[in-house]
């Protein structure tokens, strides 16, 4: 999303909602732990930190248990 469209993300506040702990780390803290994937995070979240900069983007993430999470698991 902050790729395709920035222009409309610029100069806003966004929360992502996801149901991974992890990834909800990875977004509002910036690190990355284990060794999972951990090349690909590193670049991910670099790419990602340097658009949301460079577009005055403030990025969050709120982890929702998987259990309240019926309509991604349905989808």
């Amino acid at each position: 999303m902050v790729r395709l469209y920035p222009s409309y993300m610029a100069g806003r506040s966004w929360c992502v909602l996801v149901d991974n702990g992890s990834a909800a780390a990875w977004i509002t803290k910036g690190t990355v732990k284990g060794e999972v994937c951990f090349g690909q995070a590193v670049r991910i979240l670099q790419e990602l930190f340097w658009l949301c900069a460079c577009h005055d983007i403030h990025l969050t993430a709120r982890h929702i248990p998987g259990t309240d999470n019926a309509l991604a698991d349905a989808l």
